[in-house]
């Protein structure tokens, strides 16, 4: 068996909402701002359907009424095991 491999990049890649093109996401944290003048969303995910061998990009999210960015922060190799206190420590 192989556990799941995250690396992060040493400079995150801008994309967009649509470069997520209603993908799956698996969120790895979350965090919300309940704000009644910008309630704000952030996310930590690997987006797209895991199965094993496959490479997901590891994305942070953060969505609010006034802004909405995607970064890409890194990529998850997906293994046949999945072991979150270790395959997160680079998180």
């Amino acid at each position: 068996m192989s556990a799941c491999q995250i690396s992060l990049f040493d400079e995150p890649t801008l994309l967009s909402l649509d470069d997520l093109d209603g993908s799956a996401l698996d969120v790895f944290f979350a965090t919300g701002i309940v704000n009644p003048f910008g309630p704000t969303l952030s996310v930590v995910a690997a987006a797209g359907e895991p199965a094993g061998g496959r490479e997901l990009p590891v994305a942070e999210i953060m969505l609010n009424p006034f802004t909405q960015q995607v970064l890409q922060i890194g990529k998850m190799l997906v293994g046949s095991e999945w072991t979150p206190a270790d395959d997160l420590k680079p998180l």
